[in-house]
Formats: structure tokens, C-alpha cells, sequence
């Protein structure tokens, strides 16, 4: 379960262009199943939008499931 007191505020800035993750992280962290806000692709979810290249051909998705010891 999320402790959203210990939830970095920078994944609470999803709208592009995601400034203070990208500052933080150097990257987007996305979450699955999030919808997007992003020009062109509102309303598709992460997932969706990271299955496929630039010319709509098929593609691998990583997915890091992330935990801390209890």
C-alpha cells in the first residue's frame, strides 16, 4: 500500500512537461494505467501509449514494480 506522505511530490506533477520529475529523476516516471495529458494522446493510458513506436509497430514495455522494506 502507498504512504503518500512518503510519495516524492515530483509524481504528483504529471501534466507535460513534468518539469520537477524530470529536474529530480532526469526522466518521466509514469504510472500504469494513469491516463495522459499530453498533446495528441490525452486520454490514452501509459501503457497504451508505450506499446507502440512512432510508425505504430509493436514494442517491449519495462515494468519496475518498486517496494521498501517494512
Amino acid at each position: 500500500m502507498l504512504d503518500a506522505e512518503k510519495l516524492d511530490m515530483a509524481f504528483l506533477f504529471i501534466d507535460p512537461p513534468r518539469v520537477p520529475m524530470r529536474r529530480r529523476y532526469g526522466v518521466d516516471l509514469l504510472i500504469a494505467g494513469a491516463e495522459l495529458a499530453d498533446p495528441g494522446f490525452s486520454g490514452r493510458r501509459v501503457e497504451e501509449f508505450f506499446q507502440r513506436d512512432a510508425r505504430g509497430n509493436p514494442k517491449g514495455v519495462l515494468v519496475v514494480e518498486l517496494s521498501v522494506p517494512l
